[in-house]
């Protein structure tokens, strides 16, 4: 798969950025939204595709974890439905070598 087909999308919440405006840390900490069969290799291999091509930079990948999150129930009136599920990665990059997300 491309970079593009495995990053669906940036994960912009309050915990995410706050991360990122970490500076004491040595890792820095960037969510992404996955294809739901995507491995961490994919995903490793796919954020430095990314920033070769969109940065023209090498990035070091340090880290990935994965979390697989199931869609909730929602019900309206007499009518219920599940909103649809997806995986998350947290990929882990030293803090020197930023990249940018927005």
């Amino acid at each position: 798969m491309e970079w593009h087909q495995v990053l669906i999308r940036p994960l912009i919440t309050e915990k995410g950025t706050a991360a990122l405006e970490d500076t004491e840390s040595k890792l820095v900490c960037y969510p992404f939204e996955v294809h739901k069969q995507a491995t961490k290799d994919d995903i490793k291999e796919a954020v430095r595709q990314m920033a070769q091509e969109l940065f023209d930079r090498e990035v070091d990948v340090k880290k990935v974890n994965t979390m697989n999150t199931s869609g909730k129930t929602r019900r309206r009136g007499k009518y219920a439905g599940v909103t649809r599920g997806r995986k998350k990665a947290f990929i882990f990059i030293p803090s020197d070598q930023r990249i940018e997300i927005i």
